[in-house]
């Protein structure tokens, strides 16, 4: 007898609180002998303890009105930003209010040096210069070069010119760069992660456990494939099938929106290769089942500094059948959307 709803948490925290206490005795020992693995165990442990205590339960019937609540605050939020969620940076998305929202898990997806992560960083960079706390884990590249990337990225969406090129042999205006970097000081939000540290590969429990850390509103991961498992063992489709099934629901519990970048199959770095598509997901499809949106970059042989891309996949929403261009200049940061067909429009946009 009582209150269900009241009875069912604390149940729930008392059953958390045995199973913590259990790992803590399991694992404890192994501190004394290897610490760097007790940590990662644990981690791992506690990560999965933390999202199986939690579930959600909703009444889609008697809490009817909360959804009246979500209606109201999405109307606001067009009324005053004219979109709903993160703004992308992309305009088939923009124009139409399609932010990313709290939860979603948006994969950017191509053949190797297209510039995926380049697309995602810049969407990365634009949705930080709303404000947003971004949080970057980059298995592969060190924090610094990520950081050089977006001081290039921000500035060209503040109408500040920086060269990539120029930054990286040190010929850039220095005191052009030092007015740049003071201008940044005053946020903490944008944060990168990388495996120097540690000397061993980023994991899908460092990003649970980073998460919980900094409480970001976007996270971008620079190569899904790249994250190593729980089973370092396994083949590659197993890890990122387990690791992605991981991902989606922690990013709907600390309402997180993750960007990824993820390698097509092979056939997808043939020449003249258009965008890839689903069944040309690489090690295998467990990501464009989980994925909430899926975009597909490709090159455009027409010209090297642009590049076509294709919503393979959205959620509740009828996808463009056709690809879309962007302006790709990594070097000044210039990275945007153009007219569908350049050559009815050519540069005039």
């Amino acid at each position: 007898p009582g209150d269900l709803e009241t009875y069912t948490p604390d149940l729930l925290n008392r059953q958390t609180t045995r199973k913590f206490k259990q790992l803590l005795f399991q694992y404890g020992p192994m501190v004394e002998k290897d610490p760097d693995t007790a940590i990662r165990v644990l981690n791992r442990e506690l990560g999965a303890l933390k999202l199986s205590s939690g579930r959600r339960i909703v009444y889609a019937d008697r809490d009817a009105l909360d959804r009246l609540t979500k209606f109201d605050t999405a109307s606001a939020s067009m009324q005053s930003d004219g979109i709903v969620g993160i703004p992308t940076g992309l305009k088939w998305f923009d124009d139409r209010g399609y932010g990313y929202n709290p939860g979603d898990f948006v994969v950017v997806m191509g053949p190797p040096n297209v510039g995926k992560s380049f697309l995602a960083l810049y969407m990365a960079a634009y949705a930080y210069n709303k404000g947003r706390k971004v949080l970057i884990f980059s298995p592969e590249m060190p924090a610094d070069s990520q950081a050089l990337r977006f001081d290039v990225l921000l500035a060209n969406i503040r109408k500040v010119e920086l060269s990539a090129r120029q930054l990286q042999t040190g010929q850039e205006d220095r005191a052009k760069y030092e007015k740049w970097l003071t201008s940044l000081q005053n946020r903490s939000d944008m944060i990168i992660i990388d495996s120097s540290d540690s000397g061993r590969p980023l994991t899908y429990q460092d990003i649970w456990s980073f998460t919980a850390e900094h409480r970001p509103d976007m996270i971008f991961i620079d190569g899904i494939h790249l994250l190593q498992g729980d089973d370092s063992g396994a083949d590659g489709w197993k890890q990122i099938k387990d690791g992605t099934s991981y991902l989606k629901p922690m990013a709907i519990q600390t309402r997180t929106v993750i960007i990824g970048v993820h390698q097509g199959t092979r056939a997808t770095a043939m020449p003249g290769a258009g965008p890839a598509t689903m069944d040309q997901t690489g090690y295998g499809f467990a990501i464009s089942q989980i994925a909430d949106i899926m975009i597909s970059l490709a090159y455009d042989d027409a010209d090297q500094n642009q590049r076509r891309y294709q919503l393979i996949k959205m959620r509740n929403t009828e996808v463009p059948t056709d690809p879309r261009y962007l302006v790709f200049n990594p070097n000044n940061g210039d990275i945007r959307e153009i007219a569908e067909d350049t050559s009815k429009f050519g540069y005039e946009f």
